[in-house]
């Protein structure tokens, strides 16, 4: 668990919890995209993902969906809306699991949520950044691109590497979700997606100038509710903040801990 400059007492509550399943390290506040970086640079584990607070999450489904897809750079779920009453509430469309391709991401986002992935370390090692800002290790999100980091990601692992990103077929996370409707984006949103897509841009020339006109409309439409699935059924809870993926026991994967 990464403490990103919390001014409540939310450090001294996750270190009570301190032991073989969890880890804390406290940074100053830079957002959460610098916290998942931090973490990503104190573990070897083979596998790692990110929980928010409010979410309920089942880490070993992932980790199986990994052992048995070799070319599986990025397992996602699905994320049940619970709603802010913990009701189930309207089921919304779902994204695609299979044939993930990077003009599907370009236009829909479909894993921008802060939960529901898990990735292979392997397979990030490839998209390691030297950091453009006065982070002191290399990233494998961009620090710069704040909401968009992930987003650059997934274009970049799909772009240029031959891993895939493959959904499992149920839902594995519960989230609170307090707003399913999104808009048009704001002024600073559009300068950070003009952004991403010019440092992406070089990497695959022929591609953004075939994709970004749609991609674009669809940015400006606003991506829609990416909650898309609705269960009253909660799984384990785990320690407040970020905690660590925990291998079903016939795992290949060492257990980590997220940012």
């Amino acid at each position: 668990m990464v403490d990103d400059g919390s001014t409540d007492d939310t450090l001294e509550v996750a270190q009570r919890f301190i032991g073989p399943q969890l880890s804390v390290m406290a940074c100053r506040r830079q957002g959460v995209i610098a916290a998942r970086n931090a973490g990503l640079a104190k573990t070897d584990a083979d596998a790692f993902g990110f929980c928010d607070p409010s979410d309920v999450w089942k880490p070993e489904k992932h980790l199986m969906h990994l052992c048995q897809n070799q070319e599986v750079g990025v397992s996602f779920a699905e994320l049940l809306d619970i709603g802010n009453t913990d009701q189930p509430d309207t089921a919304q469309p779902k994204p695609r699991r299979v044939n993930m391709t990077a003009a599907y991401v370009f236009r829909h986002n479909p894993l921008r949520h802060k939960s529901g992935s898990v990735i292979r370390r392997e397979s990030l090692k490839a998209l390691m950044l030297k950091p453009k800002n006065a982070s002191p290790h290399n990233q494998g999100f961009d620090e710069t691109l704040e909401e968009y980091a992930k987003q650059n990601a997934w274009l970049r692992l799909l772009l240029t590497t031959g891993w895939s990103i493959e959904g499992l077929p149920s839902p594995f996370v519960t989230h609170k979700f307090t707003n399913a409707k999104t808009g048009a984006p704001t002024d600073h949103q559009r300068q950070l997606w003009h952004q991403m897509v010019k440092r992406l841009a070089p990497l695959a020339p022929a591609f953004f100038a075939r994709n970004r006109p749609g991609a674009r409309a669809a940015h400006e439409k606003g991506y829609g509710p990416h909650i898309v699935k609705s269960d009253p059924t909660h799984t384990r809870r785990f320690a407040p903040g970020n905690a660590g993926v925990r291998p079903s026991p016939d795992s290949d994967f060492r257990r980590g801990t997220e940012g």
